[in-house]
């Protein structure tokens, strides 16, 4: 939830010119061969500063699941969002990305491989200043049906709310609480609650998952390379309860910005 345009597109732009984030999540010990791989670049096409006038970003978003060495997961999206400034204090994007989503799985002599696309998209609004932000977005929002063989994967519309608030402690502290609230229909009611710890440009936070999880996560901000601003994070997510299956994954992201 730290990097919010792999769900809401109207979150690109808000605060860098240019920007790309790569990252990859994978799971330990039994469930070793499932993984994720992730990357998206943003362009916002004319300089931003603030006060600003109405701005455009264009941004590129994948990501690629891997299941051992049979079945695999790739998405790939166009993005888009329009930036102005709503008050004195408030700035106000909408977005919305579009793309492809396709599910391949390898089959046996007797059966083949079979692969699927279907078309996606995710549209979303996102309210902010410096210290805060408000995200609303609605996902998946064809309601997309993957059926590689008989069993049937339906990708369903469902509802994401973000918010942040930064908080400065002092000089070199600061913390960020969040939370993330989920409305789909076909679960029920879960959420993301976060908080996050900035001492000078070292990174510390915590993240509750609602009756599912936990993560911790390490990392470094404002790297100086080049002309632009590194940001490296170590994230280690763990299940809560001992009768879940004991499914722990290490995730690295990288975010580099101009």
């Amino acid at each position: 939830m730290r990097y919010n345009q792999f769900f809401n597109p109207a979150s690109i732009g808000a605060d860098s010119r240019i920007g790309t984030t790569l990252g990859s999540r994978n799971h330990v010990g039994n469930f070793s061969g499932i993984s994720t791989y992730f990357a998206s670049i943003i362009f916002a096409l004319k300089e931003i500063s603030r006060p600003v006038k109405p701005y455009n970003v264009l941004g590129l978003k994948i990501d690629r699941d891997r299941e051992g060495k049979y079945i695999g997961r790739t998405r790939v999206y166009a993005m888009y969002a329009f930036h102005f400034k709503l008050s004195k204090d408030y700035y106000f994007s909408g977005g919305v990305d579009a793309g492809i989503l396709n599910i391949s799985v390898k089959g046996t002599p007797s059966t083949g491989d079979e692969s699927e696309f279907i078309p996606d998209a995710n549209s979303g609004i996102w309210l902010y200043n410096e210290s805060f932000y408000f995200g609303f977005s609605i996902n998946q929002l064809f309601n997309g049906r993957l059926q590689p063989y008989q069993e049937i994967s339906v990708m369903r519309r469902h509802i994401n709310i973000t918010a942040m608030k930064k908080i400065e402690l002092s000089r070199i502290v600061t913390i960020k609480p969040s939370f993330l609230i989920r409305f789909p229909s076909y679960l029920n009611y879960n959420a993301d609650y976060t908080v996050e710890c900035f001492v000078s440009d070292f990174i510390g936070g915590i993240s509750i998952r609602h009756k599912l999880g936990s993560a911790f996560w390490l990392g470094m901000d404002n790297i100086n390379i080049a002309k632009g601003k590194l940001e490296a994070v170590l994230s280690y997510n763990t299940p809560l309860k001992r009768s879940l299956i004991n499914i722990n994954t290490l995730e690295i992201i990288c975010k580099y910005d101009l």
